[in-house]
């Protein structure tokens, strides 16, 4: 609990001090938009040589991009300090978070960049907007179930970018973990457009599927997805924060310091 409230001290604070930079916050926002745009341009150009993907259609494979876009955004508004580590360690950064007494990890996660408060909102607007167009009927179920599956998204990008950027501690340079964190873009399509290999690995292994593709799936109706779905997102997601947790502890419990 006591590293809870740090974490909400810490996340308002930074939120108080970037909301000092206004135009940083316009030009995020833009950015943001011009990003899904092409995003959404590139569906588009898509469907117009093809009138489904995978069984999805324009519309539906937009809910999907929505919902993908928002656990992501979400995770980088939450945790946008991961992608601090590399420098952090090579720096020497690090070592004045663990002289501190509250957990590293605690302290590192909250680190905003307003390009992520400007993500989840645009996310959100290009979620309900496609919805909207796939005929998506919105119940108190439909919701919670929407609700559980954006918090297990969050909770496996995090558990899986925590994993990614604990390898700084063995090579603090970001491209490799770049490179990782690139293969959550494979979530941004429906699966069953990848081989059925592939298929297994985002599903199973790295589970990205369940930050896209099921619960679109399930809001749209376009798969019949089978009900115990929800209890493995809820499953992967914990397997997803524990195998985080460990890979963090393992690498932190081999760090040596910037020797400064």
């Amino acid at each position: 609990m006591r590293s809870v409230v740090l974490y909400v001290d810490l996340l308002r604070m930074q939120l108080v001090a970037r909301g000092q930079y206004r135009a940083d916050f316009l030009t995020g926002v833009a950015a943001s938009i011009l990003q899904h745009m092409a995003t959404l341009g590139t569906l588009w150009l898509i469907f117009a040589q093809v009138p489904a993907l995978g069984g999805w259609n324009v519309a539906q494979a937009a809910v999907l991009y929505g919902f993908f876009s928002l656990t992501l955004g979400l995770t980088n508004f939450l945790a946008s300090g991961l992608r601090d580590l590399p420098n952090m360690v090579r720096q020497g950064e690090l070592d004045g978070f663990l002289v501190q007494p509250a957990s590293a990890y605690v302290q590192l996660l909250p680190r905003i960049n307003l390009n992520a408060i400007s993500d989840v909102a645009v996310s959100l607007t290009v979620l309900l907007g496609a919805a909207q167009s796939a005929g998506v009927r919105w119940s108190l179920p439909v919701a919670a179930y929407a609700l559980l599956a954006m918090v297990c998204g969050t909770a496996i990008f995090l558990g899986f970018l925590t994993a990614v950027y604990s390898l700084s501690f063995w090579t603090p340079y970001p491209g490799l973990m770049g490179g990782l964190e690139g293969l959550t873009q494979l979530a941004r399509f429906p699966a069953g457009i990848y081989p059925r290999w592939l298929q297994v690995i985002i599903t199973w292994v790295f589970p990205v599927a369940f930050t896209g593709h099921f619960p679109a799936a399930v809001l749209t109706g376009v798969e019949a997805v089978p009900w115990w779905t929800a209890l493995a997102g809820l499953g992967l997601a914990a397997a997803a924060l524990g195998a985080g947790a460990a890979m963090w502890r393992w690498g932190l419990s081999r760090y040596e310091g910037a020797g400064n």
